[in-house]
């Protein structure tokens, strides 16, 4: 079965956008299509990011989803140690926390919506494609 990392944009789109991309992607890992790698850093930033107005704007009232995605993840993710890379990869060092569990995870793809990370195409094996590829990936398998 295939191992991919979702970039917290992605994650983060799913919850607003309940029918593009993202949350297709979300209900391909909900199928098992495929095993869901993550870890406690990216766990971190999707905390960090529900707690921002701009996400709170967009969900208008509602009580926050991401309490629960956060425990969904723990609980049926695959969970990496995090550790960091021995090299700058990523124009952006932010993003090098992906790239660490996509190659700990040993993953097939990481799913972005970073320009800094697609930009790199591939990196130690691991594909680095937009959540509209990895859709049309999930639908020609």
């Amino acid at each position: 079965m295939m191992r991919v990392v979702l970039d917290v944009n992605v994650l983060v789109s799913a919850l607003i956008s309940p029918t593009g991309p993202p949350a297709q992607i979300v209900e391909h890992w909900h199928n098992q299509r495929f095993l869901l790698l993550t870890s406690d850093l990216i766990l971190q930033e999707l905390e960090r990011v529900a707690l921002e107005p701009k996400l709170r704007r967009y969900l208008e009232g509602q009580p926050s989803p991401v309490p629960g995605l956060v425990r969904g993840l723990r609980r049926f993710a695959i969970v990496t140690p995090g550790r960091p890379l021995s090299q700058d990869v990523s124009r952006d060092p932010a993003d090098e926390k992906f790239l660490a569990c996509a190659v700990e995870g040993a993953a097939d793809y990481l799913v972005t919506g970073d320009q800094h990370l697609l930009e790199l195409v591939e990196y130690q094996g691991v594909a680095i494609v937009s959540p509209t590829g990895f859709v049309r990936i999930l639908e020609s398998e």
